[in-house]
């Protein structure tokens, strides 16, 4: 089962199931074995920091040990990446998600970076027949002023959830959008949270 389709199975059914970073092989093994314990899929998630301790490839490489050994999904999602090299490299590492931060940069370089991370994943897609969902961010979205910058970041977050839906064009997000309430932890996740002065 894909990424998607558990994303869309979990959604259908009303569950849902947690996302956990992990910077060792022992971690990753407590939160598959615990997923396994409670009946439901792992997504397990490396930082930027978290990657380049552990490695691209060697989280891909448990990520493929633990779904062969416990029989389970395990999707792996590169979390809050900060830079579109990064990112780059945990696509190429065969990655399930990207999550590409550049919400410290300004909005139209933010948006750049973001559709070169999504226009290279989608490359590497049409050669694989993967597909790899791709999340943007843009941390705060001002409400006063000219209504632009606004309309473009909701355009942005609107991308972002048709990256999600597997829809390339409006049109097609007619019969895949799901809406589903939000928990507290959604809520949590929702907020503004990582943000750094500069």
């Amino acid at each position: 089962m894909t990424y998607q389709e558990i994303l869309k199975k979990a959604t259908s059914e009303h569950w849902a199931t947690g996302h956990f970073n992990f910077s060792e092989s022992d971690q990753a093994r407590a939160i598959c074995e615990a997923a396994k314990e409670v009946g439901t899929c792992a997504i397990l998630g490396t930082s930027e920091g978290e990657a380049k301790h552990l490695g691209y490839l060697e989280a891909v490489a448990l990520r493929d040990a633990f779904r062969k050994e416990l029989d389970i999904s395990v999707f792996l999602n590169c979390d809050h990446h900060k830079s579109i090299e990064s990112a780059k490299k945990a696509v190429n590492a065969g990655y399930d998600s990207i999550h590409i931060d550049l919400s410290a940069e300004e909005f139209e370089k933010n948006i750049a970076g973001t559709k070169e991370v999504v226009d290279y994943s989608r490359k590497l897609a049409g050669e694989n027949g993967i597909i790899i969902s791709v999340e943007g961010e843009k941390t705060l979205i001002p409400y006063k002023g000219e209504i632009e910058p606004i309309i473009r970041s909701f355009l942005g977050s609107l991308a972002s959830g048709m990256t999600y839906l597997g829809a390339k064009e409006m049109k097609n997000i007619i019969g895949k959008a799901d809406f589903i309430e939000i928990t507290n932890s959604g809520i949590e996740e929702s907020s503004a949270h990582g943000i750094s002065k500069q």
